[in-house]
Formats: structure tokens, sequence, C-alpha cells
């Protein structure tokens, strides 16, 4: 009897804690039978530059520029003064829940379920002012402080004081103001920046067009996570970063690096609204794609324990000359440096780089009997030789990468290949020559994968040194073949946990010394975020970025240069060198516009080299992408091929063998020689679209590049250019 009445307490002071939505942590205190707290429509915070003000009347944050009086808002105020009033626009942030009866996953808005009921409640606190949204019906309530640094507006979702009761219905992701970083259709000028790839636009104006969506998860989708569509291949969103410009200003989002799967979502030419926007949504819980068990179809399953950590954004105002894409890049470049996060490298830039792929795990039937081996595509001799006849016939040296050169060759096998290369590609001879040819300008790199696995081996073990997904199982799938840009249907490799990354790099840079390597590049490492549901600390990738950063750093302390590929911010702002660098923003259709926005912020910090020319699908344009960002060329290469490599990669191994790519190399290196030579050690400063697709390129030493960005003839400031042609100009 004591047991139970006791069990009844303790229930009961939950049941007050959470039902009544009571918070902890510093947060505003309120219950159900408790009418909201707020404050006056005031100065909430103010600085020289800024001042930020609270509409209680329309539950606003406005942020002032004194000197110009130029105004952003969570809620436009254009609208407002026009008698605006909607559940989309006024609602300053939305929620997704999970019912726990049903699955279904429900959009509440935080006008309709919170503000309009009464259950918004405020408070002033140091430098600015703290939000709590009360979602009664839901049982979820979410504090938002907005705080006023120097320069910029920080907005933060703190994670630890989230309330839920759990009982019917979780929380999953929070959008946060969805309409601070927009722009009205009617504006001719305006446009948002997405981060899709290298960037890119979406124009705003509706011109008969439906509305435009798009959604892209910051750095790459979660590896850890369990996807049905394994053949799914899409740009990845490499930066942190969104924007809006309207007239003669622009805003700025930054999204804070340890705030794990976030989305970035854009809304363009709303018919209805008539205005647009781009914002993040934060997860706060992680997801599975599963197979529901009576139909077939997919259901999504969420992780049962909520996150914890603070999810923010800074938002950086910007004005007149500033208010472009090109400032946006600025700004972020800005941020990096002001943050110590962007590292100058001392690696010479080339005009051209080369891939060299070693082995790959081929289908061999011996007496009936099937078995699979590896096959030397390129051996250590093979690749010395073709780098000494490119570097003769090109009259230029090639910055070198040596991928696929472990146990399973680019087929995959244990953590980082082994750790060592593989015999099979040669003796300790012929490694040293290659080694001791290369060995000027930090030339040659040797590619390791510290995440993906499908044996074990070294210590690390493919059972049970595995990330967890959300719902608990080993995180495993179909892995994309990185050389070729291409996914392996064939192999199932399951993800290193998180915990053991460190433990990894540590061993990777003992082999490597040893071996007499200082050149590694971290390809898998750069460009894949994920999490561990095994390990609270890396729920919803929490982390990924400050881990990434602290082992690129060893790497570097070490004595070692860094090369990372297609590579997150966070792993590209601290390497000494970019392969694969994002070049196009994946040709979306709702993508109205492609900008060299990931050049813009790398460019002179670092050599940058584009995506395998030799394996695109439209070669003058991939030469042409390149030119724009001021990158380097790049082509990847086999020297032998086998009629038994698997169907799914013969066609690309086979427009990688050298004798078949040597007369077109030598010509176009030569030819984009001409241009790098102008822009050598400059960095690309502006980019311009100019209409009738043609941009124009302006690099610091004052050199100026026009381009045609399609495939017709047109018309330029520095005469008639061809197809995917371009021409220079020095000043």
């Amino acid at each position: 009897m004591k047991i139970k009445n006791l069990v009844c307490l303790l229930l009961a002071i939950l049941l007050c804690g959470l039902a009544g939505c009571g918070q902890a942590d510093n947060t505003v205190r309120y219950r159900l039978d408790k009418a909201a707290s707020s404050i006056n429509s005031e100065t909430v915070a103010q600085n020289e530059r800024y001042a930020m003000e609270w509409d209680d009347e329309n539950k606003n944050i406005i942020l002032r520029e004194k000197s110009t009086g130029k105004s952003w808002a969570d809620i436009p105020l254009e609208y407002l003064s026009n008698g605006g009033s909607s559940e989309s626009v006024n609602s300053t942030i939305n929620i997704t829940v999970y019912e726990v009866t049903t699955s279904n996953i429900t959009e509440v808005r935080g006008y309709s379920g919170a503000v309009e009921n009464g259950r918004l409640f405020c408070k002033k606190i140091k430098n600015g002012i703290r939000l709590t949204y009360c979602f009664d019906d839901y049982e979820i309530a979410i504090p938002v402080t907005y705080t006023l640094k120097d320069d910029c507006v920080k907005v933060t979702i703190n994670g630890k004081g989230i309330l839920e009761t759990g009982e019917k219905y979780k929380l999953i992701s929070v959008s946060l103001a969805p309409f601070l970083c927009s722009a009205k259709n009617d504006d001719p000028s305006a446009y948002l920046f997405i981060p899709s790839g290298s960037g890119a636009l979406m124009y705003v104006n509706e011109n008969g067009r439906k509305t435009r969506k798009y959604a892209g998860e910051l750095y790459g989708e979660d590896a850890s996570r369990i996807i049905q569509e394994s053949d799914k291949n899409e740009t990845a969103v490499r930066l942190p970063v969104f924007g809006a410009k309207s007239g003669d200003t622009a805003i700025l989002g930054i999204v804070g690096e340890e705030s794990g799967t976030t989305l970035i979502e854009a809304e363009a030419g709303n018919t209805r609204t008539h205005y647009s926007s781009v914002y993040p949504k934060f997860y706060f819980r992680g997801f599975d794609n599963v197979t529901h068990p009576n139909n077939g179809s997919y259901i999504e399953r969420i992780s049962e324990d909520i996150s914890k950590r603070n999810c923010s954004v800074e938002y950086y105002p910007l004005i007149g000359n500033e208010a472009d894409y090109n400032g946006m890049a600025r700004c972020y470049r800005n941020y990096l440096t002001k943050n110590d996060k962007l590292r100058q490298s001392d690696v010479e830039q080339q005009p051209y780089s080369v891939t060299f792929l070693g082995g790959i795990e081929v289908s061999k039937l011996f007496m009936g009997i099937s078995y699979t081996k590896l096959f030397s595509m390129t051996n250590y001799s093979q690749a010395l030789e073709i780098i000494k006849e490119l570097d003769e016939q090109t009259a230029n040296s090639s910055a070198v990468r040596m991928m696929g050169y472990g146990d399973g060759g680019i087929s995959g096998g244990s953590l980082a290949g082994g750790f060592v290369t593989n015999s099979d590609f040669g003796n300790r001879k012929q490694f040293n020559e290659l080694k001791e040819y290369t060995s000027n300008n930090s030339r040659l790199f040797w590619d390791y994968d510290l995440i993906w696995m499908k044996k074990s081996g070294n210590g690390f073990s493919y059972s049970n040194d595995v990330s967890k997904t959300a719902i608990l199982m080993k995180a495993e799938r179909n892995q994309i073949n990185v050389p070729l840009r291409d996914f392996n249907t064939k192999n199932a490799f399951r993800v290193l946990k998180r915990s053991l990354i460190s433990d990894a790099m540590d061993k990777l840079l003992k082999k490597a010394k040893k071996q007499g390597i200082d050149g590694i590049s971290l390809s898998s490492l750069g460009s894949v975020s994920y999490s561990d549901y095994g390990d609270t600390k890396y729920y919803e990738k929490a982390q990924m970025s400050s881990d990434v950063r602290s082992i690129i750093d060893k790497a570097v302390k070490n004595g070692s240069k860094v090369a990372v590929s297609n590579a997150n911010s966070y792993a590209a702002s601290v390497a000494d060198i970019i392969f694969d660098a994002p070049s196009d923003n994946g040709g979306y259709f709702v993508l109205d516009a492609n900008i060299p926005f990931y050049q813009l912020v790398f460019s002179g910090s670092k050599p940058m080299y584009s995506s395998a020319v030799n394996l695109s699908g439209n070669i003058k344009q991939s030469i042409l992408h390149a030119a724009i960002g001021g990158m380097g060329l790049s082509y990847t290469l086999i020297n032998d091929y086998d009629v038994n490599f698997s169907s799914d990669v013969t066609q690309k191994l086979y427009g990688a063998v050298y004798s078949g790519n040597k007369t077109a190399i030598v010509s176009a290196v030569k030819k984009y020689n001409e241009f790098f030579e102008k822009i050598e050690n400059s960095k690309l400063l502006k980019y311009e679209i100019l209409g009738n697709n043609v941009s124009k390129s302006e690099f610091s030493n004052g050199v100026i590049l026009y381009a045609n960005n399609s495939d017709k003839t047109a018309e330029s400031p520095a005469g008639i250019l061809q197809g995917y042609e371009y021409a220079v100009v020095t000043q």
C-alpha cells in the first residue's frame, strides 16, 4: 500500500511538472492554469550598431541598424504594415511531433499551436530575450533565446530546457525563425541563397510558376540512418549557411557547427503568402526508414531518447555592396577566420591533379567455384611512369592522390584498408621510388577510409565496433564508391563507432610514419557525417565537426599534410588541400542559378581541384566550372582494365584507362595552364551573373574570366563565346 501511494505521489509530481510545462535550467516557469508572462514592446538589447526590439502585439523580434534604420524581423515588417496575418508567416517557430499510438508525424505551427492560445512566455535576459513556446495540446515546450552580439543576432534553442511528457506525442524537430531570412516575391532583385553543392540561387518571382520547395540535409545524409532507396546519391549541403537578398539589404544565417542533424529548407515564389524564405530545421530525435511488417510500405521509426544539445543560428545583416551572395561569402569567410577555423595551407596549387585507383575485387571461377581476387589496376611503377610522362608532356606538375591501395582496393575491406599499402601493387623499392619522385611541393597523398569497413582487421571489429542507428540497429548500408562517385550495390559496409575514430587516426599516423608517408588523404572522414545512437554523446551527428577538426589538427601537428574530398566545411577549412570540390549545385529543377560560393569561401586558402573531368558527363562544362572557381582540373586514372569488372563500375572504369585519356589530358592541361598561370597565387574575389548565360569571375590580381555557361553561342564583354567556352581579360 505504501509503495502504491509513493508511485502515485511521484506520478503526480511528474505530471504537474511536465504536463504543466514547468521548466528548469533558468528558463521561464509557467503552469497550464496561469496566463503566459510577457513584457511590453521595447528595446531589449543594443550596441553601437544595432538595436534589438520586442514587438509584443505581434510577438515579433526586430533588429534595426541604428545609422540607416534598416530592419530585419522574424515576421516581415512590410507584411505586418499591409495588414498581413496568416498561420504560416506569423509562426516564428514550427515543430514536428510523433504520435505514439498511430506513428503519425504532424507539423504544428507556432502561431496556432502556442501564440494564438496565449502560451508564449517572454523574459528579458542579458543582451536579449527568451521566448518559451508551450504547445499544450502536445505537452511540449520549446525555449528559444535571441542574443544580440557585436555584428549579428544569435538565435538558440535550449535543448536542455525542452520539455515533453512523451505520453501521447514526442518531439522530432523544430523549424527556427522561418521568415527571418526572407524576401517579398514582387522584388525583381530578390533571391534566396541555398548551399546545395557549390551554391545555388532560388529566384523569388512568381510569374505563373508554382511554389518551389527545397530541402537538403546539412553535411549530407546521416550515414548511420537506415534508408530504403539505396541508389540515392544527392548533392550534399557542405556549408552551414543560407541567405536572402531583397533590394539593398540581405541577411546570412550561419548554423552552429554542433547543431547536429539540420535540414536547410526553402520555399520560393509562394503564391499564397507572396513571400519566399529559407530557414533551418533542427532534429532532436533520429529516425530510420523501415519497412512496414504488414503492407511493405516505408515508415519512419524514431529514436526513443531525445537529444539535449543546443541548436543555434547566427544571423548577419548585410547592406549596400555587401548585400548579395558575394558579401555572404565574405561574411562566412570572415566568420571562419575570426573564429580561427580557416587554416592557410602552404601546399602549392598545381594546374591539375591525378587520382590513381589501385585495386578492385573481381569475381573469378576455379573449377566451377566462384571466388574474388584483388585485381591491380595501377601498381606503383605504372603510376610513376604515368606521372613522369604527364609531367614531361604537359610541362607541369600535378597533385597526386592514391586511392584503393589497401586490402580490398576501392571495393573496400578492413578499416583504412588495413592501414598499410598492399604488396600486390609493388615492392618497397617501387613504393619508395614513387614517393621520392613526388616528394617536392607535397604532391603525393595516400587515401585512407576511417569511416567504412566490410570486415574486421587491425583491432577494429566488423561485428562490435559499429555505430548504432536510431532504432539501435548496426549502421550498415551499400556505400558510395568515392573515386567513381557511383553507388556500390553489392558490398554491405558498416560504419565505425564514433568513439573510435580518434583511435583509428592514432593508428593511421603511427603506420604512416613507419612507411614514410606524410601526405594523408581522408576522403570519407571529410565528407561523411553520422550519428551513433549507442552513445548519447553522438546523437544527431553531435560533435562530428569538432571531432573531425581535432583529428585533422592531430595529423597536422604530427607533421602530415591532409587532403579531403568533396569536404564539409569543418574539414575543408582546416585541411591542406581539397580534392573533388563541388562545382555545381546538383541541377535540381527548383534551383535557378549555379554560383561558386564554396570557391569564394576557400579560394586562396588552400589548393582546390575539380571532380574527375574524364568521368564527367560533359567534359567542356566540367573544365568551365573549374575555371570559374579558379580550381585545378582533376583526372581519375587506371592503367589496366579487366573484362571481369562488375557491371556497376565497368563503364566508369573503362573511361578511366590512361591510354584512352592521355592525349585529351595533355591537350586540356596545356590549354588550361594558359589561364591558370594568370591567376596563380590569387583568389576568387567576386562572381557575377551577367545574363544570357554569361558569368564573370574576378580574381584578386585583377584577372577577369568571362564564361558561357550554356551549349549555345553567346555574346560576352570579351566577344563571342562558343558553348562552354571562356575568355580571360587581364587589367
